[in-house]
């Protein structure tokens, strides 16, 4: 890749990476009750999760 390229590239990933977790958050946020109960998440969990910024991601800490 040239000078330009890498960068580039990471760019991208990056952007898929936050377009995923948006995606993420936001069916997080529409499963039900019982199905929040069987994965151990509570409402209160969720609605943290859910209104965490895109760029907030939890694996860059």
């Amino acid at each position: 890749m040239g000078r330009v390229g890498l960068p580039l590239s990471r760019a991208t990933a990056q952007l898929r990476r936050w377009r995923q977790l948006s995606r993420d958050r936001a069916e997080l946020a529409r499963l039900s009750d019982a199905c929040l109960r069987d994965i151990g998440l509570s409402r209160a969990d969720v609605m943290l999760e859910s209104s965490r910024p895109f760029w907030d991601d939890p694996l860059k800490r």
